[in-house]
């Protein structure tokens, strides 16, 4: 069971994806696919960028599940790591994104309903591993983002959130 502060942010996030997709909607593969300059990311480049970030997240967090259970309390110092990312999502400083899911990986051209659905797919396994996740495990920094470390299962969705609404203003802008 998905306890109800974690119900609330994934809710809030499929929200934010439905919404990003019916604003894209209007517009053909072509256009979501037109980077506006040379080395600069197209909004479905953006979009795969996002889905990358997130899935690798999730993948992370079934490893540690499948074979450690000593990992740390959530505490102060994770709520700190959360609030820098909320701080740097509001911010105009950039960071290069990590291996894995940078310009190494994010070429050539996507489909927008491929990808549509990819990403809804991604998102049920997110429920599907919050569900399953055990209720002790939600106060363990159990996720470990490449920038800021160890946060909490809740740590990981707010910087879903962020990371989200940081790249649908780029997105938008760039249709």
């Amino acid at each position: 069971m998905i306890p109800d502060k974690e119900k609330a942010q994934l809710s809030q996030l499929n929200q934010s994806l439905d919404d990003l997709f019916r604003q894209l909607e209007p517009y053909s593969d072509e256009q979501l696919n037109r980077q506006p300059e040379p080395g600069v990311w197209s909004p479905l480049m953006v979009v795969k960028h996002l889905m990358l970030a997130e899935g690798y997240s999730q993948q992370y967090v079934r490893k540690k599940l499948g074979f450690t259970t000593d990992l740390p309390r959530a505490g102060m110092m994770s709520r700190l790591r959360s609030l820098t990312l909320e701080f740097y999502f509001g911010s105009p400083f950039k960071w290069k994104a990590p291996k894995g899911v940078d310009d190494s990986v994010l070429q050539g051209t996507y489909q927008f309903e491929q990808l549509k659905k990819e990403w809804r797919e991604q998102r049920t396994q997110l429920q599907e591993l919050l569900e399953n996740f055990p209720p002790e495990r939600y106060g363990q920094e159990i996720y470990k983002h490449p920038f800021v470390g160890r946060l909490s299962p809740t740590g990981m969705l707010r910087f879903f959130q962020g990371h989200f609404n940081r790249h649908r203003k780029q997105i938008l802008a760039r249709v």
